[in-house]
């Protein structure tokens, strides 16, 4: 929604985020940059929705000890040496980071040198290394504890 406030999100059209995720039920999920409304009721909507899944999906992930700590346990992760070094985890681990890593990077290089961040290949191409990604990191951990 930002994006599409901002006019970032794609070089001709303007996205309803509403529209786009009813089907265009509730309206058109796109529209002329020229013509096209720059936020309707459905983007709040969307905003609003999108808002508590991700409070919930924090609170959840915090496990009792406060969002807080949760956000300062995220910035103090030595995450970045699971990239270099095997041992940590093992294979599954070193492969699973750099494929997390690769489908944010590829995903922010592709709709910065091409302007648009709505376009489907991008997105499943993302989706499927970030999703391999979380497997491979699993698996390690499940490894892990099955040798102790």
């Amino acid at each position: 929604v930002i994006l599409n406030l901002a006019d970032a999100i794609h070089p001709n059209y303007r996205v309803s985020w509403g529209g786009l995720l009813t089907f265009e039920y509730t309206n058109d999920a796109f529209g002329d940059k020229e013509t096209g409304a720059a936020f309707v009721i459905g983007d709040a909507i969307v905003m609003l929705f999108s808002g508590a899944l991700i409070a919930l999906g924090a609170r959840s992930l915090s496990e009792g000890q406060g969002v807080g700590e949760w956000l300062k346990s995220m910035a103090t992760s030595n995450w970045y040496n699971d990239l270099i070094e095997p041992e940590n985890g093992g294979w599954s681990m070193l492969l699973g980071t750099w494929s997390i890593l690769g489908s944010v990077l590829f995903y922010f290089y592709w709709g910065i040198t091409s302007t648009t961040w709505i376009d489907p290949g991008v997105y499943s191409w993302s989706i499927a290394m970030m999703a391999a990604g979380l497997v491979l990191r699993m698996l390690a951990s499940v490894e892990d504890e099955d040798s102790d």
